[in-house]
């Protein structure tokens, strides 16, 4: 599943518009119809009223397709307009006749000066105030609904995105605390910044139809791997099998006092798929992996708390590098041994920091993976390295020709 801005959501929406095609104001209602179709299976008392804070853009167009279909199922809907724009767009403007004809509850223009309005402690709050076009700050007279807002106990859900918080940027004290988000199609940058966290709750992606064609021959730099994506790349155990059959994998782990994390990554190893595995550890944790891993083979270092030494063979498909191993000189050679030896690197941890400490330039790397853990400055000084070797490799090129 792609991780898509706000250009490229647009671009993806006028895309099915043109092709399918469908009009703007049908692919609304058709984002309304399977937001209402979770929200029924999720709050299905009919009983406790249901407030939507509605902006006047597309967004708030969502909010108030939602507020019609929620009434047409007999919730009480009580809508809140807050013109915190001065623009009202077409679907928003369609959208708002269309509610008038249903029987809500109510409908209620709220301006800045208005007094915040008494919510029943039962109420459900559905915010669809502003949505991922969002990108500047919350006007100072409109804070005050927002803090509101945020102050009530009563559970929140966002429509796309929590109000306020920019699609591919960071919450602050005004952004709606949310305890759900239900996001359109795609999941948006924002969603992956643990700063945002307690701005999103609960985020679930729920498909709106876009056009799957626009996806064709398109490169996207940020994907959300889901069990979905990879489940057909898992391989079948063929009934004749062995552990043989399946590779064999060494995992470089451990320090004295860290031997937790020798048996957590070594039973990864094997959860992963492989056939047998070799923990390289030192000899203080021979006792505590044999015993948690008994089918595990030990490689033990010729130190007795940490790891000095590498052990370089060809059997082995797949080296895991890094957890809880430390940072010691010797460790940080170790490590820099096993990169230069193996084309498959998995480093992970201690493994990152060795490479940070040695520095990237002082290690010829042939093919790695990183850890989704990885400090935003190793990672700044990985990219600031691969763009050097590709600059220098276009330089030999144009050299030759």
């Amino acid at each position: 599943m792609y991780v898509f801005g706000s250009d490229e959501i647009k671009a993806w929406e006028n895309y099915t518009i043109d092709n399918e095609p469908i009009s703007s104001i049908n692919l609304m209602e058709r984002a309304a119809q399977n937001f209402v179709g979770w929200f029924t299976k999720h709050f299905f008392d009919t009983n406790r009223p249901v407030v939507v804070f509605c902006g006047t853009g597309n967004n708030g167009g969502d909010g108030l397709a939602i507020a019609r279909m929620l009434s047409k199922k007999f919730y009480t809907v009580h809508v809140y307009i807050c013109n915190i724009s001065a623009n009202k767009t077409k679907d928003f403007l369609e959208n708002l006749e269309r509610v008038k004809l249903r029987d809500v509850a109510s409908i209620n223009e709220l301006s800045s000066n208005d007094k915040f309005p008494e919510l029943s402690s039962k109420c459900i709050l559905i915010d669809a105030l502003l949505g991922i076009g969002f990108n500047k700050s919350i006007d100072d007279k409109w804070k005050g609904l927002f803090a509101n807002i945020n102050n009530l106990n009563q559970p929140k859900i966002a429509v796309d995105i929590p109000s306020g918080l920019p699609n591919d940027g960071y919450g602050n004290e005004e952004t709606i605390q949310a305890n759900y988000t239900i996001t359109f199609q795609v999941p948006k940058p924002a969603f992956f910044y643990p700063e945002n966290e307690k701005y999103l709750g609960n985020w679930l992606v729920i498909p709106i139809g876009l056009d799957e064609r626009f996806l064709n021959d398109k490169v996207y730099t940020f994907n959300y791997l889901q069990f979905q994506d990879i489940q057909n790349s898992l391989l079948n155990r063929a009934k004749f099998s062995h552990k043989g059959t399946y590779g064999q994998a060494l995992m470089v782990v451990g320090q004295q006092g860290m031997m937790g994390a020798a048996v957590l990554s070594t039973k990864a190893a094997y959860r992963t798929g492989a056939g047998i595995v070799t923990a390289h550890i030192p000899k203080c944790g021979e006792t505590i992996l044999q015993t948690a891993i008994p089918e595990a083979i030990l490689n033990l270092d010729s130190e007795t708390s940490f790891i000095s030494t590498s052990f370089v063979q060809d059997k082995y498909s797949v080296v895991g590098i890094g957890c809880g191993i430390g940072t010691k000189s010797n460790t940080k050679n170790m490590v820099k041994k096993y990169i230069e030896s193996y084309k498959n690197v998995v480093v992970d941890a201690d493994g990152l920091n060795c490479i940070a400490k040695l520095g990237i330039n002082n290690i010829k790397f042939l093919k790695m993976l990183l850890s989704p853990l990885i400090q935003k400055n190793l990672a700044a000084s990985f990219l600031k390295h691969i763009l050097q070797k590709i600059e220098s490799n276009l330089l030999s090129r144009k050299r030759l020709n």
